[in-house]
């Protein structure tokens, strides 16, 4: 089925998915969405519970500023996954795109549970934070919730 066109002839680089691959797009996004949030969620909650616990990092680490406003570019990846279903179009194409995130997903939820991570970082001051720099550092530290910084879903998800 063709997507209506945004630009160029023929088949559009990106366009809505129409008809039965609209409802399946729909349908795959709310039943990741929703399995995302039962598993990077859960992870975290169970992870408290959990009576070991990794630091990782590394020196150099420690010689990079802190710039608020860098947390703009982690929130990327939903906007960017947002998009699939725009340029994927078809359930052919999406099927495997899910699973694929899917299968991602409950890897990181294992090892979340299995290395559940503290941060080697000294705590920020969050609060005095101010600015969209501060607003997108307070967003993005409020998602990320505890203990699941390995693996990184978000370079999982980016190369994916």
């Amino acid at each position: 089925m063709k997507g209506r066109r945004i630009r160029g002839v023929g088949n559009p680089w990106f366009a809505a998915p129409t008809g039965l691959d609209a409802w399946a797009a729909a349908f795959l996004t709310l039943g990741f969405s929703a399995f995302f949030l039962l598993v990077y969620g859960g992870a975290s909650a169970l992870s408290a519970r959990i009576p070991w616990s990794c630091q990782g990092g590394w020196a150099f680490e420690g010689a990079i500023p802190f710039v608020p406003s860098a947390a703009a570019l982690y929130l990327t990846v939903v906007p960017a996954l947002a998009l699939a279903p725009w340029i994927l179009r078809s359930r052919g194409r999406l099927l495997p795109f899910a699973a694929a995130l899917s299968a991602e997903t409950a890897l990181g939820g294992i090892c979340f549970l299995l290395f559940p991570m503290v941060s080697s970082f000294p705590p920020r001051p969050v609060a005095a934070l101010s600015g969209a720099g501060g607003l997108a550092f307070r967003l993005a530290d409020f998602l990320n919730l505890e203990r699941n910084e390995l693996p990184s879903l978000h370079v999982a998800f980016a190369v994916t």
